[in-house]
């Protein structure tokens, strides 16, 4: 089952989690953040993001939720590559610190992304969940 709560940050997502948590998983992909980075440019901005995505994680835990897997931001023509690597190397050192699994999507490239330069066409979801 999947759940999109398109154009939400991290902190937005916070809040329809609970919902969503009770109908019991054992797996959790969090793919999130992009609009975090696109709405707030100050520089602690990557710090809260991943603080909220640590949020995340434990919530989903605290519902049995037994996999935890934090997906990496993609490439995108709205964020700067500098930004994009910055925010992944915290994300996958929280999520090797707190033993969450971390998803590198470095295999996703402009050509995977519809004209809008920041959502994944098909081939790009394929790549996501494989």
């Amino acid at each position: 089952t999947f759940k999109l709560f398109l154009g939400c940050t991290s902190y937005e997502l916070l809040c329809y989690l609970k919902p969503t948590l009770e109908q019991g998983f054992n797996t959790a992909v969090l793919h999130i953040g992009v609009n975090d980075l696109l709405k707030n440019k100050s520089p602690e901005n990557v710090d809260e993001l991943v603080y909220n995505l640590d949020l995340m994680a434990k919530k989903c835990k605290s519902y049995g939720v037994t996999n935890v897997l934090i997906s990496g931001i993609a490439i995108n023509n709205r964020l700067s590559n500098t930004k994009i690597n910055e925010a992944n190397q915290k994300i996958a050192n929280m999520c090797n610190e707190k033993l969450y699994t971390f998803i590198d999507n470095s295999n996703i490239g402009y050509n995977n992304v519809f004209e809008d330069g920041l959502h994944l066409e098909d081939s790009g979801k394929r790549l996501l969940i494989h």
